[in-house]
C-alpha cells in the first residue's frame, strides 16, 4: 500500500480510501458474518443482484470493526479524507431486523433512511475523531436531520441535482454525475466502443465541457 501512495505522490496524485458502508458490503460480510442481524428476515438485494450486502449498524461488531479500522487507514493514507460509502443501499433493507427494530425505538428512528443518516453520522464522528476527514456519496446528505453533515464531502453521481441540492444545505460537493465524467462509460454506441453504457455514451468532448455550476447560481462554486 505504501508503494502505492508514494507512486501516486510522485504524479501529484493524492490517495483517498473507501470504507463503503452500510452496503456494497458483501466481501466484508463474507469475512466478518456477525456485522449481520441473523435474525433479519428483510428481503434485501442489490441493484446488481448481491444478496447479504449490507452490514447493521445495530450489532455491536459493526463498530467494534469501524473503530479500529477507519483509524488505521486514516494513519496510513496522508490525504486525510476518507471515503465512507453511503450508495444503493436496498429499499427495505433492516426493516424484518428486530436489532434495527430495538435500535429505532432507543433512538427514536423511524424510517431506513433514519437509520442509514444516524449510522454515517456516527462513522463519521469516528473519522474526525481520528483527525480525517468524512467524505460520502450523495445519499449520506439525506435525511430529517441534515444527512451526515460534520464538514462531510459529498461526491455526487446520479446525477446534477443532487449535488446541487447538497451544496445548498451548506454541504463541500464533489460533482462527479456518471452521466457527464465516469470514464468507464463508453464514448458512442457503435459495438466497437469499450466501455459500458450503464449511465450515459460519454465522450470525452462531453466531459470536458460539462460546467458543474448553473449559470444563475455562481456562487456555488
Amino acid at each position: 500500500m505504501r508503494r502505492i501512495i508514494d507512486h501516486a505522490a510522485s504524479l501529484g496524485i493524492s490517495v483517498m480510501p473507501e470504507v463503503e458502508i452500510p452496503a456494497h458490503a458483501k466481501a466484508l460480510l463474507k469475512v466478518i458474518p456477525e456485522l449481520r442481524d441473523q435474525q433479519d428476515k428483510s428481503y434485501e438485494e442489490s441493484v446488481q443482484g448481491y444478496v447479504e450486502n449490507t452490514i447493521n449498524p445495530a450489532m455491536p461488531a459493526t463498530w467494534e470493526f469501524l473503530n479500529k479500522v477507519i483509524p488505521e487507514i486514516i494513519s496510513m493514507f496522508p490525504f486525510g479524507v476518507i471515503h465512507l460509502g453511503c450508495d444503493e443501499l436496498p429499499q427495505k433493507m433492516w426493516q424484518k431486523s428486530p436489532a434495527i427494530n430495538k435500535l429505532k425505538e432507543q433512538e427514536g428512528l423511524e424510517s431506513t433512511e433514519d437509520v442509514q443518516e444516524w449510522t454515517m453520522r456516527r462513522a463519521a464522528g469516528i473519522v474526525i475523531e481520528a483527525g480525517g476527514r468524512p467524505a460520502a456519496w450523495e445519499q449520506a446528505g439525506l435525511g430529517k436531520n441534515g444527512g451526515i453533515g460534520q464538514g462531510t464531502l459529498i461526491f455526487s453521481w446520479s446525477g446534477k441535482e443532487p449535488g446541487l441540492k447538497a451544496a445548498r444545505a451548506g454541504y463541500d460537493v464533489v460533482m462527479c454525475p456518471a452521466q457527464h465524467i465516469y470514464f468507464d462509460m463508453a464514448h458512442t454506441s457503435e459495438t466497437h466502443e469499450v466501455g459500458v453504457m450503464w449511465a450515459a455514451f460519454v465522450s470525452m468532448a462531453d466531459a470536458l465541457e460539462w460546467d458543474p455550476v448553473p449559470v444563475n447560481e455562481p456562487e456555488l462554486e
